[in-house]
């Protein structure tokens, strides 16, 4: 666990990096705001397709391989767009690396083959964790090396620095991670084609995943809006450039890693994985509401307190509980569809943002994230009395 929590901080450390500066990279280059949420949701675009891929493959070849493989597109990805001179060049760099990112299903797949159910959350939260903590040092420095203006911001520098962490990753899955699917319990026989009727029988042997992968969509989509027009609402509300919000994309990273590294498997075990996602959809919503009211720097503080909470007892507590119901051999491509699905949300979110924020005004989009909640929060109730014996137990 060690050894992955260190290889997947590292990878997200890049990733981290990149982020908060990605909308600056494309305004510099001439694109209106509808076009720089696009290119934000081109990444998941990729990551849609790519992740239930390698899912399916984590199956089959071990976890292992994939994820040097996974470390290896992102270093090129991040190089392409180290020399991007363009939003083509911006949108192609972003696109390829979604397409490789099979990172974060197949380490949750691997977590679930080396834990047991009892701990499983607890560990879900550690890896939550390394997620928060490059988002807590990734945008920090990404944006010291971009720099506080737009107009003189350095892009080439946070690329560099993403592609080599990403490398160090790949060399770490080689020299240290142990493989943890044996032979014994892959299936030799799965098609690692794109092949959507498989996807859908995988998930017919536990009616109630494509109930959680809904929500995943939902929560996701909300979430990923909130990260693409977070640059651009700033900038016309409070002023922000390019290192104001990375700093304050850190602060995010920071009470995530704080929640899911210190708080998760407690509250897990005190209230049951699914009371905390019915928690998660009530903290999300209050600070949408509040970011629709925000005009100051200290609301802006509180609002990003109840959404870092929400979404970081969301994560690994649905993460948790697809891995209980899944069957033993089919966690790596279940949860690659639960990132497929999330990764759908990553873009109908971002390119709806751009849109509503342009056409409603600069807080509408927290407006209808918060209605998103709501909508959640009533699914996973009406779940939760659907299928009652069955997660009466998590």
């Amino acid at each position: 666990m060690i050894v992955l929590f260190a290889i997947v901080f590292i990878g997200l450390l890049g990733f981290g990096i990149i982020l908060p500066i990605l909308p600056f990279m494309a305004v510099k280059v001439g694109a209106s705001p509808e076009l720089v949420t696009i290119t934000f949701a081109l990444y998941s675009l990729g990551q849609m397709f790519g992740a239930p891929f390698w899912g399916r493959m984590s199956d089959r070849v071990g976890r292992k391989p994939v994820l040097a493989i996974s470390m290896a597109g992102a270093t090129i990805s991040y190089l392409m767009l180290a020399f991007a001179d363009s939003i083509m060049a911006i949108m192609a760099a972003r696109l390829f690396g979604g397409l490789m990112a099979g990172n974060v299903s197949v380490a949750y797949a691997y977590i679930s083959d080396t834990t047991s159910e009892e701990n499983r959350a607890q560990s879900m939260g550690l890896m939550g964790a390394a997620f928060g903590l490059g988002f807590i040092f990734g945008p920090a420095f990404g944006g010291l090396l971009a720099g506080p203006e737009i107009e003189t911001a350095n892009f080439f520098l946070p690329s560099v620095c993403a592609a080599s962490l990403s490398m160090t990753a790949f060399v770490g899955v080689f020299l240290f991670l142990k493989e943890s699917l044996p032979p014994h319990k892959r299936r030799t026989s799965i098609s690692v084609k794109l092949n959507p009727s498989e996807t859908f029988e995988r998930m017919r042997s536990a009616p109630v995943i494509p109930a959680f992968v809904v929500l995943n969509f939902i929560v996701l989509s909300f979430w990923a809006l909130l990260e693409a027009v977070f640059a651009i609402w700033t900038e016309h509300v409070l002023d922000f450039g390019p290192r104001d919000v990375s700093l304050f994309f850190a602060f995010i990273g920071l009470l995530s890693a704080t929640t899911q590294g210190l708080l998760v498997g407690p509250l897990a075990r005190r209230f049951g994985e699914a009371n905390l996602v019915q928690m998660a959809f009530v903290s999300m919503f209050t600070g949408f509401v509040l970011m629709m009211v925000t005009t100051e720097l200290l609301l802006l503080f509180v609002a990003t307190v109840f959404l870092a909470f929400g979404n970081s007892i969301f994560n690994p507590s649905l993460a948790s509980l697809v891995s209980k119901v899944a069957h033993e051999k089919d966690r790596g491509s279940v949860m690659g569809i639960m990132q497929g699905a999330g990764s759908f949300g990553r873009v109908v979110g971002p390119m709806s943002a751009g849109f509503i924020f342009v056409e409603f005004g600069p807080s509408s989009p927290y407006a209808f994230a918060a209605f998103g909640m709501v909508i959640g929060l009533c699914i996973f109730v009406l779940l939760m009395r659907t299928f009652s014996t069955q997660l009466s137990r998590h």
